[in-house]
């Protein structure tokens, strides 16, 4: 685009879609890492509506959001998980996601493993597919090839890592403590 464009040239552009839309009901706002990004916004128009809602965003460092949400009107929604202080939301459900509110819907945002998990946690506790809205910042995860895709070992300590686990979920979960941005 940028070697085809001149100044003065036309552009034709669409309409944006919305793929990730804020729908009428309680809201379970759950972001991870950069995957705030949208969920603030939803956060901000909801405050704004006055709806029920609460965010959980997990973060492993300091965002330049933090001070935004600790100052914002809603700052009483906003639950902060620091996995760099053991509160990972990979280890535990927050609360409002540990049981299913048939009120209630849950949208997700943030890096890849975040967006497997969560769903998967959050299916197991009893929410509906149709209760959980993601937004993904890449396409979902692919499907296994035999050929490249497969466990490995790893230098640190010589147990195999899992196709479906990244080498961070195998170290964390073998109690080796990995400082993590946005996995």
């Amino acid at each position: 685009m940028h070697r085809d464009t001149a100044v003065g040239g036309r552009l034709r552009v669409s309409a944006p879609r919305n793929l990730f839309p804020l729908l009428p009901a309680e809201h379970v706002l759950v972001a991870g890492g950069i995957g705030i990004t949208p969920l603030l916004s939803m956060a901000e128009e909801l405050a704004q509506r006055e709806a029920d809602f609460v965010l959980h965003y997990a973060t492993a460092a300091d965002s330049t959001l933090l001070e935004r949400l600790k100052e914002s009107p809603f700052a009483d929604c906003v639950h902060l998980h620091g996995s760099g202080k053991g509160d990972t939301i990979r280890t535990g459900l927050p609360t409002d996601l540990s049981s299913s509110d048939p009120a209630a819907l849950v949208y997700v945002c943030g890096p890849d493993g975040f967006m497997r998990h969560v769903p998967e946690a959050a299916t197991a506790a009893g929410w509906q597919p149709d209760q959980l809205h993601l937004e993904r910042f890449a396409p979902a995860a692919r499907e296994p090839d035999p050929i490249t895709d497969g466990e490995f070992r790893v230098r640190v300590a010589s147990n195999p890592v899992p196709a479906e686990m990244t080498i961070a979920e195998v170290l964390t979960a073998n109690g080796v403590e990995v400082e993590l941005s946005c996995e």
